[in-house]
């Protein structure tokens, strides 16, 4: 059995990157090879098929330093006992150089996979920033763009996402009495806190949401990853109390139940003004879809994809930069019972197109594709 070296953000909890949590998901769900991870020290496996190599101190942090950056450099230069390298990166022209020059003196080269979680908005270093023998991209809107840069060994496999079995509606009330929440409907956002992240346009449309639906509650969980979102942040409170939103408004911050919360709420909204730098589908709208949470989310590529093919009635796709249209498609859904339900179950089938099998037979097609080559 041939085995796969995976190189991402410290393989291991906690499990809040994007990036690192495909990889889980990838390394979970293949069973026809074996993997190896860079893990922080002490951290074991959870599965058979995958072995760690303890190589960091501790988790790090949300962006990679210099240091941790030198330690996987040094490992790629070691021996790498494995007969494949899959680097789950966004395109870095620096870092791109690097893995070149260091994979590239052996004797005998290893394949290797580059998965494309995110892209930038230049495509100067879009395409400076790939360079592996096969480059894989989550969305259709990042597949045109790779193959416009001219990356022709460019593919698309879908991201996963584990799809639980559906709740009933006592299970949910349980689970916001657990969280201490209540509201009808209950309006998730659960983004990026930094301008042009849509925290702001969801705070906006709260307000006239509530002026329909006077019941309605509202939480937005984000974490505060910079000085900007920390500056952001004191912003939406200001607004919020001076529009007398505050009782209406639940801040939840890093949330640690985040599956909890998605399967209790009603609706989630995320408009952002762009993804770079973002995974295309974010992860917390395919969790909510698994956990059968209807979407309000902005039309632009690539995350309008998430509505498309099929999977329409599972939210609603509104103009980005628009309250006013965000606060009717949640009104439109949260306001009619029925109507609120057969959204949730739409929801839940749609997440029936990212199942992590899938996931793996494709890349493990992959794997073999590159390994007779």
């Amino acid at each position: 059995m041939n085995t796969v070296l995976v190189v991402s953000k410290p393989f291991g909890p906690p499990w809040r990157d994007s990036s690192k949590n495909l990889a889980r998901e990838l390394v979970r769900a293949c069973r026809e090879v074996r993997f190896r991870a860079l893990a922080p020290v002490g951290q074991r496996s959870a599965w058979p098929q995958l072995a760690l190599e303890g190589i960091y101190p501790a988790a790090g942090r949300h962006q990679p330093g210099a240091t941790q950056q030198l330690r996987v450099l040094a490992r790629l230069a070691a021996p790498l006992r494995a007969d494949l390298v899959h680097f789950f990166a966004a395109p870095n022209p620096r870092a791109a150089l690097a893995a070149r020059l260091v994979l590239g003196w052996r004797r005998r080269r290893a394949p290797t996979v580059q998965t494309l979680c995110s892209l930038p908005d230049e495509d100067d270093a879009l395409a400076a920033g790939c360079f592996a023998d096969a480059v894989v991209v989550l969305s259709r809107h990042a597949l045109r763009r790779v193959c416009d840069a001219g990356i022709h060994q460019a593919r698309r496999i879908a991201p996963a996402v584990r799809r639980p079995p559906p709740l009933d509606e006592s299970r949910r009330a349980a689970l916001r009495r657990a969280l201490g929440l209540d509201g009808q409907p209950l309006v998730l956002w659960s983004g990026d806190l930094e301008p042009g992240g849509g925290a702001a346009d969801f705070v906006s449309a709260a307000a006239l949401i509530r002026e329909q639906l006077p019941a309605a509650r509202f939480v937005l969980a984000a974490r505060q990853k910079s000085a900007a979102s920390i500056a952001a942040t004191a912003r939406l409170r200001s607004w919020v109390e001076r529009h007398g939103l505050l009782p209406s408004m639940r801040w939840v911050g890093e949330c640690r139940a985040m599956r909890a919360l998605l399967a209790a709420c009603d609706v989630q909204v995320l408009t952002p003004r762009s993804l770079a730098r973002k995974m295309d589908y974010p992860l917390v709208l395919l969790e909510g879809l698994a956990r059968g949470l209807p979407l309000v989310i902005g039309d632009r590529p690539p995350l309008c994809e998430l509505l498309e093919e099929g999977r329409a009635d599972a939210g609603r796709l509104v103009p980005v930069d628009d309250p006013e249209a965000i606060a009717h498609a949640v009104v439109e859904l949260g306001a009619d019972a029925s109507q609120l339900v057969r959204a949730r179950e739409a929801a839940w089938s749609a997440a029936a197109d990212f199942e992590p099998a899938a996931m793996a037979r494709a890349y493990a097609d992959l794997y073999r594709e590159l390994w007779r080559a």
